[in-house]
């Protein structure tokens, strides 16, 4: 298994999905989305039903839930197999769908403008706000 956590830069990726291509014969890959190379490949069919990510929260050792995302050409065992995964890790994993912001980002960005919003309103101190 391979584990990918390297800066977001789309040339550094691909360097290092290059480097990693000529030495992995089984390939399972933590990542949201394949990555293509400089010719819109990313070892074929095979790496892209390989593909899955592990979503962790900071502070890593204290958050115990963990997305564990498919894209659309994601084999289901490939699926199954990073739950079972994330769990072996002492996670608790959660189903999601490669999606803008997964779930719980989804579900934090509205309330994070919502506390924005009652801040500009006047509701509470930035303190206040935030101890809620």
């Amino acid at each position: 298994m391979i584990v990918e956590a390297i800066i977001e830069q789309l040339p550094a990726k691909q360097e290092l999905f290059r480097c990693w291509m000529r030495f992995v014969r089984r390939r399972r890959f933590l990542r949201a989305t394949r990555l293509p190379d400089d010719h819109g490949n990313c070892g074929g069919d095979e790496a892209a039903a390989a593909v899955c990510r592990l979503a962790l929260f900071q502070s890593v050792p204290v958050m115990k839930l963990v997305e564990v995302v498919r894209t659309i050409a994601t084999e289901p065992a490939v699926y199954e197999e990073m739950v079972a995964f994330g769990a072996k890790l002492g996670k608790t994993p959660v189903r999601a769908q490669d999606s803008t912001g997964f779930i719980v980002n989804r579900l934090l960005v509205p309330y994070l403008l919502d506390a924005i919003r009652a801040l500009e309103e006047g509701v509470g101190s930035i303190e206040d706000i935030d101890i809620r």
